[in-house]
């Protein structure tokens, strides 16, 4: 290993993040990085199948175990560091032994390489089998990892994308554990492995998360939350199997303020393109008549809001006309200015809300989303609000300023539409978390790829079958005492393989 070449690398990635390398507390931080790669890589050229020294020891022909060997190893991906323990097993044949420390070794040489844990748990049974010769062997490595299923979606600038969908430009929506305050980030790093066993489903009339064991999620206890005690933790989801827990699924939202809103020759304030934006895209359209260019808001006169409709067009000090089309009235402006601008944001099957309206301050989200509602939302008694339209991406944008204004909805799908409903408490506020209770959780077979991303503030907003849930990443999150989170790998060849009751008994003497 050329320490030299590690250093200046250092060096020139301390520059790289805007950092001087020649400042004091830093002069000796490439030195150690170097030191610190020397060892954790030192396994690159030895040979661990040299450490297997073969003992014959013709009295023993039972299972030998060696149970919670620590490793650390580092992730190929990203050269992050992970950590866990190996547990390994083999029945000798014809008396062939090794030494219980010459097994150790094995472990901490393949270990001290840049790894993947599927890869490592193989390589480890491979060299076993080849070496010793046993009758078999299995091999269990459990090591930090925490992941989602394949239809998992995350948040992005972009709206809404599945995990094996992110691009490296994506900024995706993380959460402070401390604030509840959503923000949009590039990635740390990018997870994605293939997973065979048990996942833990979560799944309620608003949340439906399907996580590998040990995922962190984000939640208070029943007790502490409806005592007003804001006492929230981070643990295991096999943890929280069987408790009554609250976890959050709406955010909060500084946003960047909007200035006037140039449309052509015209200008209006923010305020006022807020509501105009929202009547519009929720009611109207654009149309064409000949040479004749038209935007359009439709409206029935028995209406609440009609009026109200009315007086907002009377304020845009833009020319219009009324006229009547079946039993509704046609708020009609015409010109190429509007025509245009507003041309670009769809029609009924793919209309959307323009990045700069989603990501505007709660004042204004607040304003364009009473304006959609006075248009096109269904007030129910207890003043939730059902959507329903033929745009899945406009639908998509509503739940991300609902989201963002700290009100929980869930997204419906079916053959013609699709629908949001937003979640009121039984006092009438806006309900921004779910409750979820023993019966709530199940185990459930999985296999398949999964996915992550590592925040640095350690949550992340995601959504699974139109549910939202504020939950963990890849990665340490604050207030978490125990740095990592386990992941099952295993391999098994020979007898392990074809004995179930050996490979049975064997995994009993593994659990703690």
């Amino acid at each position: 290993m050329d320490k030299k070449k590690i250093e200046k690398a250092i060096r020139e990635i301390l520059e790289a993040i805007g950092e001087n390398p020649n400042r004091k507390d830093l002069l000796d931080t490439p030195k150690r990085v170097a030191e610190m790669y020397e060892e954790i890589f030192a396994g690159i050229k030895q040979n661990p199948e040299e450490e297997l020294e073969v003992i014959l020891d013709q009295k023993h022909h039972e299972i030998i175990l060696l149970k919670g060997i620590p490793l650390y190893s580092c992730c190929e991906h990203h050269l992050l560091p992970f950590m866990g323990r190996a547990n390994i097993a083999y029945i000798p044949k014809n008396g062939r032994v090794t030494g219980l420390s010459k097994i150790a070794r094995v472990v901490d040489i393949l270990s001290r390489r840049p790894q993947v844990q599927e890869r490592l748990t193989t390589q480890i049974a491979d060299i076993i089998m080849s070496k010793l010769k046993p009758l078999g062997v299995m091999v269990v490595i459990e090591a930090e990892h925490l992941c989602y299923d394949e239809k998992t979606e995350i948040l992005t600038e972009n709206s809404w994308k599945l995990f094996k969908a992110l691009k490296n430009h994506d900024k995706v929506a993380q959460v402070d554990p401390l604030t509840r305050q959503l923000s949009f980030v590039k990635p740390k790093g990018f997870v994605s492995y293939r997973y065979s066993g048990d996942m833990i489903r979560a799944k309620s009339l608003s949340v439906d998360l399907l996580v590998t064991p040990d995922h962190r999620f984000y939640y208070s206890s029943e007790w502490d939350f409806y005592n007003g005690n804001d006492n929230w933790r981070i643990s295991p989801a096999k943890e929280l199997v069987g408790r009554y827990i609250v976890i959050p699924r709406a955010c909060n939202w500084l946003g960047k303020n909007v200035n006037n809103i140039k449309i052509g020759r015209y200008t209006l304030s923010a305020d006022i393109f807020a509501k105009f934006f929202g009547i519009w895209v929720s009611e109207g359209c654009v149309t064409q008549t000949g040479k004749r260019k038209f935007v359009v808001v439709s409206q029935s006169p028995k209406s609440k809001s009609f009026s109200e409709i009315k007086d907002l067009f009377d304020g845009l000090r833009v020319k219009y006309i009324q006229c009547k089309s079946g039993k509704t009235i046609q708020f009609r402006i015409e010109g190429e200015d509007f025509y245009e601008y507003f041309k670009k944001f769809g029609k009924s099957e793919d209309k959307y809300i323009p990045g700069f309206i989603k990501n505007s301050p709660p004042k204004l989200l607040r304003l364009f989303l009473d304006w959609y509602i006075k248009g096109d939302g269904h007030i129910k008694k207890n003043n939730a609000v059902h959507f329903v339209s033929k745009s899945e991406k406009l639908i998509n944008d509503l739940q991300e300023v609902c989201v963002k204004l700290g009100i929980g909805c869930t997204k419906q799908n079916n053959k013609k539409y699709f629908r949001m409903e937003t979640h009121r408490t039984k006092s009438g506020f806006d309900k921004w978390y779910s409750k979820l209770m023993p019966r709530n959780f199940s185990f459930q077979e999985y296999k398949g790829n999964v996915f992550c991303v590592s925040v640095p503030k350690g949550l992340i907003l995601v959504r699974r079958n139109g549910k939202i849930a504020v939950c963990g990443n890849c990665m340490s999150m604050r207030g978490v005492r125990k740095p990592g989170t386990m992941t099952v790998t295993s391999a098994v060849r020979g007898i392990f393989k074809e004995n179930e009751k050996t490979r049975s008994e064997t995994l009993a003497l593994i659990k703690p």
